[in-house]
């Protein structure tokens, strides 16, 4: 049965409480809810915004810091209380209205789907100094579309003897009713999607650690050089909606190179210290070209070793990403052991 895939109304993207002013220091929407990978720099994510100190926070001659202001210092009650409120906590949110269907054939047009997930995310940005950086984001689903559903469950209520009006039989389709909506889907979920703190080592190394948003790859629609994420990104979604990974990143700029390095520690699914995955990656900016090379290995899972490169071609944007895994394949029905095996995948796009 052929079916097409139909989003109707596909977004209304909103900031709630979020200060145009204060907007530069939290991640951007592409962050948030994936998008195309920012362009390589030779300064990390937020540096700036993270290090500098405001000028409200330290009065010309005083001496005083951002530091002063938080804990005491030499700064009056009252500058605590406004540095405490404007700038060192933000408050925020994005909502996503959705509504979509799905066109099957042979199907009548007022029996076709309809389904209406709609998303709210809301954020506590905390910066209770200028190298410390706390981030937590509650994402909340709600599909009203859902509501009083029922799950499919096969009619086994429908015996040859009896008719369907029988007494045994309708008390087994009152049974088989209860069993669909205690089965059925709930209208409303809520997940913790970020929780992470940033702060760096002598200005040189900049630490992530917690469960953060991580996007690999040159490719808008597939990425097989996405090897920290769980899950791989539903292309038919205009947003990307997959949660952050718990990871231990470290982030280590060369201005002079244009260049980036990352080592992460992977601690989703770790039972044991045996259990945490590692990679790495690196980034080069060459003129108008972006080039990465990553690598990932975990325990009982294949190595995983690719690359990816985009480069601006006057108003196009042209980009390859190419990826091997060996070791720990799940072998094809009917095939041998596929674990000396290396297997490519590749993407590439104007």
């Amino acid at each position: 049965m052929n079916r097409a895939r139909i989003v109707a109304a596909c977004g209304l993207l909103a900031g709630l409480a979020a200060p145009a002013a204060a907007q530069d220091g939290r991640p951007s929407e592409d962050d948030m809810f994936g998008g195309p990978p920012a362009p390589v720099s030779a300064a990390p994510e937020s540096a700036a915004p993270e290090l500098a100190v405001p000028e409200s926070a330290s009065p010309a001659g005083s001496g005083d810091t951002r530091g002063d202001a938080l804990f005491g210092g030499s700064a009056r009650p009252a500058e605590r209380s406004a540095t405490l409120d404007a700038e060192t906590l933000e408050v925020g949110g994005r909502l996503l209205l959705r509504a979509q269907t799905q066109l099957y054939s042979r199907t009548d047009a007022a029996d076709q789907p309809l389904s209406s997930p709609n998303l709210v995310d809301v954020y506590l940005d905390a910066r209770p100094s200028e190298r410390v950086r706390a981030f937590a984001e509650m994402r909340a689903q709600y599909n009203p579309t859902l509501e009083g559903g029922r799950a499919a469950l096969p009619d086994y209520c429908r015996p040859e003897t009896p008719p369907p009006d029988a007494p045994g039989n309708a008390a087994c389709q009152a049974g088989r009713d209860a069993l669909r909506r205690a089965l059925a889907p709930s209208p409303s979920s809520y997940a913790l999607n970020q929780l992470w703190l940033k702060f760096d080592l002598a200005q040189r190394v900049y630490v992530t650690v917690g469960k953060q948003p991580v996007q690999w790859g040159a490719g808008q629609i597939w990425n097989p050089t996405d090897f920290v994420n769980r899950t791989k990104r539903d292309p038919l979604t205009t947003v990307d909606l997959r949660s952050g990974v718990t990871l231990v990143k470290l982030h280590a700029p060369f201005e002079a190179t244009t260049s980036n390095l990352y080592a992460l520690a992977i601690l989703d699914e770790a039972n044991t210290l045996g259990d945490v995955g590692g990679a790495l990656r690196g980034e080069v900016a060459l003129s108008r070209a972006e080039v990465t090379l990553s690598v990932a290995g975990r325990k009982s899972r294949p190595l995983l070793v690719g690359g990816d490169a985009s480069l601006g071609l006057g108003p196009l944007d042209v980009f390859a990403e190419a990826a091997v895994a060996h070791g720990h394949h799940t072998p094809l029905p009917g095939r041998r052991d596929r674990d000396d095996d290396w297997i490519p995948q590749v993407s590439a796009g104007v």
